[in-house]
């Protein structure tokens, strides 16, 4: 027997070897491409460009109007590899949107390591991924992920959020707050901020505008405050939706409810952030 295996080997030239080698490794793949475990994977992702972690790189209008509920992406064969569920977007200054959207994907799934990928690429919170929708090209970063079991619509709530604009101008080398008087004329108490489908996420329910304060020394060195001619005060207070995760409040899904952050507000004729003062339940008004 060990002689026949001897005149066997001794038969089998480099190129015998080759195609062996070959062969192997071409069942090899076939078998790993066949039989490799996939999984359905649900992922919010944020729209960038360039950099995905680049602050204020949000999509221009016609790239987000570009994309749509039920747009694909296809592998060579016809497979649909990726399939947008839902898709909302935020007016922000210039032609510039906030844009999220929700897409289904096809990944492989390493049980060991429990790492879902998509086209050769971990996807995770935080990581950036590319995808081509019915021939739209988007980048973007991974929000949220929810497996075919964990998949659940993030309830929204109403906060009452009292804010006051809070626009600083100079006098006598000092800061002082207050706006120009065509700011608070620029919007109205009933005044609403929608997303993409419609959906009311902002309102002003009441607006109170004063002279701001104006404080300056006299020649003698004396400190009085009078009411500034020009320059407003206005104290705001908003109806708006916000998202709550892990215990904080998100307003356009990324920006934290917090007494002292800034709440930007895309209202019809304006852009203005008022700082925000106190918050409360809905409910309570």
């Amino acid at each position: 027997m060990t002689g026949n295996l001897k005149k066997i080997y001794l038969l089998l030239s480099l190129k015998h070897y080759l195609f062996i080698f070959i062969l192997c490794g071409i069942l090899g793949f076939l078998f790993i491409f066949f039989f490799r475990e996939t999984s359905n994977l649900t992922v919010t992702v944020y729209i960038t460009e360039q950099n995905p972690l680049q602050i204020g790189s949000n999509p221009p209008y016609w790239l987000a109007e570009a994309l749509k509920a039920g747009s694909k992406e296809k592998d060579a064969s016809g497979k649909v590899k990726a399939e947008v569920v839902s898709v909302i977007s935020y007016p922000v200054e210039g032609d510039r949107r906030i844009t999220f959207f929700t897409v289904k994907l096809e990944t492989v799934f390493n049980p060991k390591q429990n790492q879902h990928s998509f086209k050769g690429r971990s996807v995770a919170v935080g990581s950036p991924i590319e995808l081509s929708l019915d021939g739209v090209f988007l980048e973007g970063v991974v929000t949220q992920t929810q497996s075919e079991q964990e998949i659940q619509v993030s309830p929204s709530s109403e906060k009452i959020v009292s804010a006051k604009l809070l626009y600083e101008f100079q006098q006598q080398g000092t800061s002082q707050p207050g706006v120009d008087d065509w700011i608070p004329n620029s919007f109205s108490v009933g005044d609403e901020m929608k997303d993409s489908t419609g959906k009311i996420i902002a309102q002003v329910i009441s607006k109170n505008v004063q002279p701001a304060d104006l404080v300056f020394t006299t020649n003698d060195g004396q400190v009085l405050v009078k009411k500034h001619p020009f320059k407003k005060v206005v104290d705001l207070r908003l109806k708006v939706q916000v998202k709550n995760v892990a215990g904080t409040d998100y307003f356009l899904d990324s920006i934290p409810i917090r007494v002292g952050n800034d709440l930007p507000l895309f209202l019809p004729q304006i852009t203005i952030s008022p700082t925000i003062m106190t918050i409360s339940e809905a409910g309570g008004i």
